[in-house]
């Protein structure tokens, strides 16, 4: 077994900025707590925890719907025309509901007398 080292958090945020400089994101990293919370009646190892977190990360279903997302965030951010659909206002300035609405391919139907309604 890998023996633990504790790093201070000074030391791990330099690390995220580091690889985050190098094209890494970084915001959403997974631990071996997120493992032993999950299933602390197993006793794992850190060794053990990595392996699940490995093993969960590399999964080819994981990695398609990664980059599925990944497609969905760019069109969703980066080119308004193609999900803005003709609605009257940013789609930075939807309330929550109607986003959810959008995200999910409400018609601009439903989409304009939620507006009403909210309004």
């Amino acid at each position: 077994m890998a023996k633990e080292i504790k790093h201070p958090q000074e030391v791990i945020q330099t690390a995220m900025k580091v690889l985050e400089e190098c094209g890494y994101a970084t915001r959403n990293l997974w631990h071996i707590d997120d493992v032993t919370q999950s299933h602390p009646h197993l006793n794992l190892t850190k060794d053990e925890c990595l392996e699940v977190l490995d093993h969960t990360l590399s999964n080819e279903q994981l990695t398609e719907e990664t980059y599925r997302v990944m497609d969905d965030s760019v069109a969703w951010m980066f080119n308004p025309e193609k999900d803005d659909e003709g609605l009257d206002i940013p789609v930075d300035m939807y309330p929550d509901e109607i986003l959810r609405m959008k995200m999910e391919g409400a018609s601009k139907k439903d989409i304009q007398k939620k507006q009403q309604d909210n309004e």
